[in-house]
C-alpha cells in the first residue's frame, strides 16, 4: 500500500513553480528599482506645476488611451471576421473595451478571460476565440519585439555592441519587419510539426493563418497604437517637464521595448513595475532620470484611467446598441 502511494507521488523539479517565483522576484526588483528612482528624484517631481498644461496632458493622454482601446476592438473584429465568425464590429469593440480593465487582475491574463467569456456569450465558438487570441497576441508581440530590438540596438548605447553588429538602419528595420512577420512563419510550423497542440488550441482543428490583408491590417493597427504611445510621451515630456529632447520615433521605439518587457512578464498585472523600471533605464539618457520616472508614473496613471474610460465607453455602447 505504501509502495503504491510513493509511486504516485510526483518526482523531479517543478520548473513551472520555480519560473513563477523567479518572475515574481523580477517584478519585485523592478518595482523597487523604480521606487528608488522616484525617491531620488522626488524634489524635481514635486516641482511639477499642476496647471492647465498638466490638465491638458492628462485629458489628452486619457483620450489617447481610449483611442488605442477602440483600435484594439477594430482589429479584434477584423481578425474574428477573417476566422469566419459573425460578430458585429461594434460588439467586438464592446468586448475589448470592457475587458481591458481586467488586465490588472493577478496573473496578467484577466483581459483574455474577459474577451473569451464575452465573445462566446455572443455565440462565437470557443475555438475561433482562442485562435483569434493566439494570433493577435503573436502579432502584437512579434511587432513589439521587432520594434524593441531596433530600439535596443539603434537608440541605446549598449556595451559590447559595435559597428560589426549594428550594421545600419536598413538592416535593423529589416530585422524588425522579420520579427513582425513571425506569426506567418510559426503558425504553419505549429500546424505541421505539432498538430496535436494545434488541435488542442483551436478546439478541434488547425490554427487558421490570417489572410495577407488581415495580417497587414493587424500590423498597421498595432504599429499605429505604438506610435500613439510615442506621441503621448512626447506631449507629456513637453507639457509636464518642458523637455524638447527626443523625437516621436525614438520615444515610440523605446517605449515599445519597455511595454513588451512588462507585457511578457508573468505576475505583473498590466506590466506594473516592470514597464516603469524599463522606462527609467531607456528614457533617462534622453529626458533625464527625473523626467523618465515622472513619465513612468504619468503613463501608468493614463493607462489605468484610460482603461477605466474604455470600460465606461464599452458599457455605454452595450446599453445603446
Amino acid at each position: 500500500m505504501s509502495d503504491s502511494k510513493e509511486a504516485n507521488q510526483p518526482t523531479g523539479i517543478n520548473w513551472q513553480r520555480y519560473a513563477r517565483w523567479i518572475a515574481l522576484l523580477i517584478v519585485l526588483l523592478a518595482s523597487v528599482f523604480f521606487l528608488i528612482e522616484v525617491w531620488r528624484n522626488l524634489d524635481e517631481l514635486r516641482a511639477i506645476r499642476w496647471d492647465r498644461n498638466t490638465a491638458a496632458a492628462l485629458v489628452l493622454s486619457l483620450l489617447g488611451m481610449l483611442v488605442v482601446a477602440v483600435l484594439g476592438g477594430v482589429m479584434w473584429g477584423i481578425l474574428l471576421h477573417d476566422q469566419g465568425a459573425h460578430l458585429p464590429m461594434l460588439q467586438a469593440i464592446q468586448v475589448t473595451t470592457i475587458s481591458q480593465i481586467a488586465k490588472y487582475l493577478p496573473g496578467n491574463v484577466g483581459h483574455f478571460v474577459g474577451v473569451a467569456t464575452l465573445t462566446t456569450a455572443a455565440g462565437v465558438p470557443m475555438g475561433m476565440v482562442i485562435n483569434s487570441l493566439l494570433i493577435s497576441t503573436l502579432w502584437l508581440l512579434s511587432l513589439g519585439m521587432g520594434m524593441g530590438a531596433v530600439a535596443l540596438m539603434y537608440f541605446v548605447d549598449l556595451p559590447g555592441l559595435n559597428e560589426k553588429i549594428i550594421i545600419n538602419l536598413p538592416f535593423l528595420l529589416a530585422l524588425g519587419f522579420f520579427l513582425a512577420s513571425l506569426p506567418w512563419i510559426f503558425i504553419p510550423l505549429i500546424n505541421r510539426a505539432l498538430p496535436g497542440l494545434a488541435n488542442k488550441i483551436s478546439r478541434g482543428g488547425l490554427i487558421n493563418v490570417p489572410r495577407f490583408r488581415t495580417g497587414l491590417a493587424l500590423g498597421m493597427g498595432f504599429l499605429l497604437c505604438f506610435f500613439i504611445f510615442g506621441l503621448l510621451l512626447k506631449m507629456q515630456a513637453q507639457l509636464l517637464f518642458g523637455i524638447e529632447d527626443g523625437d516621436v520615433i525614438s520615444l515610440t521605439f523605446l517605449f515599445t521595448a519597455a511595454w513588451v518587457a512588462g507585457y511578457v512578464m508573468p505576475g505583473a498585472p498590466g506590466g506594473l513595475g516592470v514597464r516603469e523600471a524599463m522606462m527609467v533605464i531607456l528614457l533617462s539618457p534622453i529626458v533625464g532620470p527625473a523626467a523618465a520616472a515622472g513619465l513612468g508614473i504619468f503613463m501608468r496613471i493614463a493607462s489605468i484611467g484610460g482603461d477605466g474610460l474604455a470600460f465606461l465607453f464599452g458599457w455605454g455602447l452595450k446599453k445603446i446598441a
